[in-house]
């Protein structure tokens, strides 16, 4: 999160204490990427939506419900970000 420098890497636009973020996998897994930390990216949830419609891990994961994240909970992301 620190690394990004708090904004979300598809709109650049900064995380607000209310916003929704999710953890996405800079390559889906789906696509052969690595749950490593610096194959993650913290993203809005509508940006995270609009960027798994196009990088082909949407047809994979149509069964799977995602779960948002408040951007208060930026100290737990942080943890699984540098793992």
């Amino acid at each position: 999160m620190e690394k990004q420098k708090f904004r979300c890497n598809v709109c650049k636009g900064l995380f607000k204490h209310d916003s929704v973020i999710e953890l996405d996998h800079i390559i889906p897994q789906v696509g052969g990427g690595t749950d490593k930390a610096d194959s993650r990216q913290v993203l809005h949830r509508h940006c995270h939506d609009t960027k798994t419609r196009t990088d082909g891990s949407l047809d994979q994961r149509q069964h799977t419900k995602k779960k948002g994240l408040i951007a208060k909970d930026i100290k737990a992301i942080h943890a699984l970000s540098v793992t």
